[in-house]
């Protein structure tokens, strides 16, 4: 749902999700699966700026560019 202070243009994508189900901090790789309690679909809503450019469906730039 879109805040009411905000009536500008959004974004939305499906992205898995995991739950994390106890604290957890600077856990390996090995241990990692101990502390998943399960999987969900998460609904991942992005604002659009006006410094992102569109060409159809395809966002050139938005506000996760760099995070790969």
């Amino acid at each position: 749902m879109r805040p009411l202070s905000y009536d500008g243009k959004t974004t939305y994508e499906g992205e898995p999700g995991i739950v994390i189900g106890k604290p957890c901090t600077n856990v390996s790789i090995d241990e990692a699966d101990d502390f998943i309690f399960g999987y969900t679909c998460v609904n991942d809503v992005s604002k659009i700026s006006h410094d992102i450019t569109l060409s159809g469906d395809l966002i050139a730039c938005g506000t996760s560019v760099g995070v790969m």
